[in-house]
């Protein structure tokens, strides 16, 4: 099962850091992400748990539901369709206030292997989801950090 995990510290309140990352209509600012768009809204807040957002890239779309959502500390999610096909069981994305102004990000993201091709699939997947993890934890720091 590959695991990517990615960490960021942004020089901005934690309250700051998780609004920004957890608003989808900011997602769709990052340069490669065609649309991001609530279909469902959560329980308490359109971004907040029990939604559903569709993010669009181009070359890949996903759905994906919002599992956990703990401001400002934690949001969790799951991709439930993809294209192409994903086998997703965890996202998680963690918020720490490390020093007044600071906030570091840690993601962490769980895939299976489709079988068969796992051995191909596991080394590729993880390079393609640290890269898009980096770039969008890069956007954010650009538009929010100091």
């Amino acid at each position: 099962m590959p695991v990517v995990k990615m960490q960021r510290s942004i020089a901005a309140p934690i309250e700051v850091v998780f609004d920004a990352y957890t608003d989808h209509a900011a997602l769709a600012l990052v340069p490669g992400i065609l649309s991001a768009t609530v279909v469902r809204p959560g329980d308490t807040e359109p971004n907040g748990l029990g939604a559903i957002r569709e993010v669009n890239a181009g070359i890949a779309w996903f759905r994906e539901e919002i599992t956990a959502f703990d401001r400002p500390v934690l949001m969790e999610y799951r991709i439930r369709k993809a294209l192409p096909p994903l086998q997703h069981r965890l996202g998680r994305v963690e918020f720490e206030s490390t020093s007044p102004g600071t906030t570091l990000i840690t993601w962490t993201s769980e895939f299976d292997s489709p079988p068969g091709i796992g051995f191909v699939f596991s080394p590729a997947s993880k390079l393609i989801a640290s890269a898009a993890f980096s770039w969008v934890l890069k956007c954010l720091d650009d538009r929010i950090g100091s």
